[in-house]
């Protein structure tokens, strides 16, 4: 397309109107690089930002199934003790 746009240049030299219009083609074109460029920088940074996502989430996981398990066992450990403080008052 750039060639194409190089050609009319040279073709038609004097014609104010092709210049109009084949510099707006050359905007429209760096425009849309422009743009492509920002999309592949967004791709990348979040794909860091996943990566540092994934890196927090399995450092933690391993504190969330310790706090669970000890919540666990102390609802277990309640429960036991209710259970017996029950059965010595029937008794």
């Amino acid at each position: 397309m750039e060639s194409a746009l190089s050609q009319l240049k040279n073709i038609t030299p004097f014609c104010v109107e092709c210049s109009q219009y084949t510099n707006s083609i050359e905007n429209l074109f760096s425009i849309y690089q422009k743009s492509d460029s920002m999309v592949n920088d967004l791709q990348v940074i979040g794909g860091k930002l996943e990566e540092i996502t994934n890196r927090i989430a399995n450092g933690e996981r391993p504190k969330i199934n310790s706090f669970i398990n000890k919540t666990q066992r102390n609802l277990r450990g309640r429960r036991i003790l209710q259970g017996r403080r029950y059965e010595t008052h029937q008794g």
